[in-house]
């Protein structure tokens, strides 16, 4: 799949319009003007000192400016300066506005990028009411370190399923001219690999890595539409991304042919020097630049070194007017020079619930269903609702909610009340998720000794996810296991309601329940949607997009591992307190695993539950054309062998177990949801074609004649499973090149 630049492809009605402005505007420009442009500051409102920088061409874009009759203020400002170039206005709309979806890692649970294009274009609608066009999101950091706060904001563990949510998430928000939000993935590239799972910190990442998990999802977001970026503020093999030009320009542009504008981090320049890569702030606005940098976010660098670096011929005219003239363009191409173009209609709060809702819905994963305990059958009987999350309406938005309207939200605990129909009764157990005992576990056990069925809700605050909230444990916080023991003991059936911004250590919680449903932070419409699901009006049908670890020590476990030479054999691992006192050295063997736990996750990647049952069977393989032209083409039945109607993600996997280069054990090629009524089958297909087998091997993709095994299942641990040999005459033997290959 070739790059596409701006010139092309989705702009391509109007690109050349966009051009001839760029460069009548950039004509006619002063240096101080050109300056601007790559100068973005934040404000809360627009005050006079800003004003007085807008009118003078001093500030090409803002943001955190929300209020719509100041943002107008500012917009006039800028259209009367003296070449009326209209501001970028940006604004971190990561999972809605004022209505809340699930965060970024529930929208990859819910395998369903049409819903969350959806409401993604809702979103845009939204926010573009108030003035704001600019985004920075999608985040596209591949991560497989829960540790890391910031893995609340991404869709996971996988190169593929973040590429396509990547597509869905840009596609959205640019779907309508007059009402789109311009995207920006960001942190480009391998920001989700910070060493310790450290949020800042620095990263190392091989070319091989690079190409085939972290580049992906930022291809597909261009390829889907989008014409700026942002680079990681972490080191990427010792380089910081602001002043990475092997980055910015020999992988970004040059290799992935990006064509639009990058635009910093928060303050990110000013932090090169910290990083030890520039003596001062002078030589990291030159770094920057150099990189190719163009708008240099809140460090203020770029405004007072530039005139400088320009007078001692440091830095070359041409170059700088080649990152405004792409400035202009973008703006141009934003739909900022149209009528009436800051501002559209507002879409209708109840549209925007419904989809957060259905999403909320859909994210919700259920890990564990002991004899049926799910859905709760009988709403006459006595319920108890107990947990520091149950009645939290806030919390349940999960980070980057700044622009969340709480009041829109319903709590599980008041959607529950509404629908009870028996007794019920309800304890926090603690004041909050980090409250340590006052008292109220004694009367949540209590109160569920007395209940038929107890749901026990318990995990992260909103704040305890998200950046620069990085934790070293993954076990629930505070006083939560031993509210979780106390309730579990006393209760007749317990049913626990996981909300959280990262996976979590639940070998326990899993251990003590009947039922566990885990969300990841649902948004606006948690309560109504774990309402349904609780009670058998909705099925899950959530899939997870990162494996379960059972300890934090497991870290980094995921699914598409390379192997070593010595994996771990079911049946050979012999564990802690299997080993005899005084054992010799090698009385344990020599395969790869932790002494003090077992080798495999607590639940697989792409796994969950649903309140019915579907098998899987008659697969075939049939292979047409040869090399551009190839096609492989997977069927398989899936047939609902239970009592209800359900939805299933059917997943394909791909092991290439012989090439130049180690590759994963297993890997994501596609995935389907469909919906089946009870004893309905269907044939699921998929087509394939030469780029789904290719990997990077730090200097070209590839595609080698040999086997290639597929597995097509519910999850990772699929085991349904046909190999077909390809030989050279069918796909050739010569690198693919990276214009040919799909990122």
């Amino acid at each position: 799949m070739r790059r596409q630049a701006i010139s092309k492809g989705h702009y391509s009605a109007r690109y050349s319009a966009a051009e001839a402005w760029a460069r009548d505007v950039l004509a006619k420009m002063t240096l101080a003007e050109k300056i601007g442009q790559l100068n973005q500051v934040s404000e809360d409102s627009a005050s006079a000192v800003l004003m007085d920088a807008v009118a003078a061409g001093r500030v090409g874009s803002v943001l955190n400016v929300v209020d719509p009759s100041e943002i107008a203020v500012l917009q006039a400002a800028a259209s009367e300066s003296r070449l009326g170039i209209p501001l970028l206005v940006g604004r971190d709309v990561v999972h809605g506005f004022e209505v809340m979806a699930p965060i970024p890692l529930g929208l990859a649970a819910t395998w369903n990028p049409a819903k969350v294009e959806q409401f993604c274009t809702l979103t845009a609608a939204a926010a573009r009411s108030r003035g704001i066009n600019w985004t920075f999101a999608p985040m596209l950091d591949v991560c497989r370190d829960p540790r890391w706060g910031r893995i609340a904001e991404g869709f996971g563990e996988d190169a593929r399923l973040t590429s396509v949510m990547a597509e869905a998430f840009v596609r959205g928000l640019q779907a309508s001219p007059e009402d789109s939000l311009l995207a920006c993935p960001k942190h480009f590239a391998g920001y989700g690999a910070s060493e310790s799972g450290l949020d800042y910190n620095r990263t190392y990442i091989s070319d091989i890595e690079l190409f085939n998990v972290y580049f992906p999802p930022f291809a597909a977001a261009f390829d889907a539409g989008a014409i700026t970026v942002m680079p990681s503020f972490s080191d990427v093999n010792g380089q910081p991304g602001a002043g990475n030009q092997r980055l910015l320009t020999t992988f970004l542009r040059d290799r992935l042919g990006f064509r639009g504008v990058v635009v910093s981090d928060w303050a990110a320049l000013a932090e090169l020097p910290v990083h030890g890569v520039a003596e001062d702030g002078k030589e990291a606005a030159q770094l920057g630049l150099n990189a190719g940098v163009h708008i240099d976010m809140m460090s203020g660098l770029y405004e007072r070194f530039v005139p400088e670096l320009v007078d001692e011929g440091r830095e070359n005219l041409e170059q700088l007017d080649a990152l405004v003239l792409e400035i202009l363009i973008v703006k141009h191409l934003a739909g900022l020079l149209e009528p009436n173009a800051t501002t559209s209609a507002e879409p209708v709060i109840d549209d925007l619930l419904h989809s957060a809702t259905e999403l909320a819905s859909e994210s919700c994963i259920l890990l564990t269903n002991e004899g049926g305990t799910l859905p709760i059958m009988n709403r006459n009987d006595s319920l108890a609702i107990i947990g520091p999350l149950a009645d939290q309406r806030e919390e349940q938005l999960g980070t980057w909610s700044f622009d969340a309207d709480p009041e829109v939200s319903v709590s599980i605990l008041e959607a529950l009340k509404a629908r009870w129909q028996g007794s019920l009764m309800d304890s926090a157990g603690l004041s909050h998720s980090r409250g340590m005992d006052e008292g109220g576990i004694e009367e949540a056990a209590s109160i569920a000794a007395k209940a038929t069925q107890t749901v026990l809700v318990l995990g992260e605050e909103a704040i305890l996810s998200g950046e620069a909230h990085c934790r070293s444990r993954l076990d629930l916080p505070g006083d939560q296991p031993r509210l979780l023991d106390a309730v579990a003991d006393a209760a007749e059936k317990l049913i626990v309601v996981i909300l959280a911004g990262r996976p979590l250590e639940l070998a326990d919680v899993a251990e003590r329940a009947d039922a566990v449903l885990f969300c990841f932070h649902p948004g606006s419409g948690t309560g109504p949607a774990v309402a349904d699901l609780l009670l058998g009006d909705a099925n899950p049908s959530g899939r997870l997009p990162v494996t379960l670890p059972r300890s934090v020590g497991q870290v980094p476990i995921y699914y598409g591992r390379g192997n070593t030479g010595r994996p771990p054999l079911k049946g050979e691992v012999q564990f802690l307190d299997d080993i005899p006192i005084g054992a010799k050295q090698y009385s344990t063997g020599n395969t790869s695993y932790h002494l003090d736990v077992d080798p495999s996750p607590l639940f697989p990647f792409g796994f969950g539950k649903s309140y019915t049952d579907f098998r899987y069977d008659r697969l075939t393989v049939s292979v047409a054309g040869a090399g551009q032209t190839l096609t492989i083409s997977i069927e398989v039945r899936i047939t609902n062998v239970g009592d209800r109607s359900g939805l299933e993600t059917v997943q394909l996997y791909l092991r290439d177990p012989v090439a130049r280069v180690a590759r994963p054990v297993r890997e994501l090629k596609a995935f389907e949801k469909v919906m089946l009524a009870p004893e309905e089958s269907r044939r699921v297909e998929f087509k394939l074609g030469i780029q789904d087998l290719a990997y990077h091997d730090g200097l070209s993709w590839f595609v080698e004649p040999g086997r290639f095994e597929w597995f097509v299942g519910s999850d990772s641990t699929a085991r349904l499973s046909c190999p077909i040999d390809l030989d050279a005459s069918q796909i050739g033997d010569e690198p693919l090149g990276d214009q040919d290959a799909s990122y």
